[in-house]
C-alpha cells in the first residue's frame, strides 16, 4: 500500500488588525463598548463588532462576539471581511511594537 506524505497543517499566519481595519469609537463608554449594549447592536453593527483576547499571555483580535478570555470589544468602521471571519489578528502593546 502506498502511503502519501501530507504536509504538515500550518497555523494561518497572524495579521495586524490596524492595517485592515480602523476602530469605531462611537458607541465606547468609558473606552469600551458595555456589555449591556451588545444585545441592542443592529446585524449592521454586528459585522462590525471585534473581541479582543488573551490567551496563554499573547493578545489576539477575532471577529464578533466571545466571552472566555475577553478583555474586551471593539468595533470597527467597516464590516469584517469574509476571508477575515476565522483570521486571529495579533494585537501589540505600544511597548512591544516599538521593539
Amino acid at each position: 500500500m502506498n502511503k502519501i506524505a501530507s504536509k504538515p497543517r500550518q497555523k494561518p499566519k497572524s495579521k495586524d488588525w490596524c492595517d485592515h481595519y480602523e476602530e469605531d469609537r462611537s458607541l465606547y463608554v468609558d473606552s469600551e463598548i458595555p456589555y449591556d449594549s451588545i444585545s441592542t447592536l443592529t446585524p449592521e453593527q454586528e459585522t462590525r463588532l471585534w473581541t479582543l483576547l488573551d490567551f496563554d499571555g499573547k493578545s489576539f483580535i477575532v471577529s464578533g462576539f466571545r466571552w472566555v478570555n475577553r478583555i474586551a470589544h471593539l468595533m470597527s468602521t467597516k464590516p469584517c471581511k469574509p476571508e477575515d471571519e476565522h483570521v486571529e489578528f495579533e494585537a501589540y502593546r505600544d511597548s512591544e511594537a516599538m521593539d
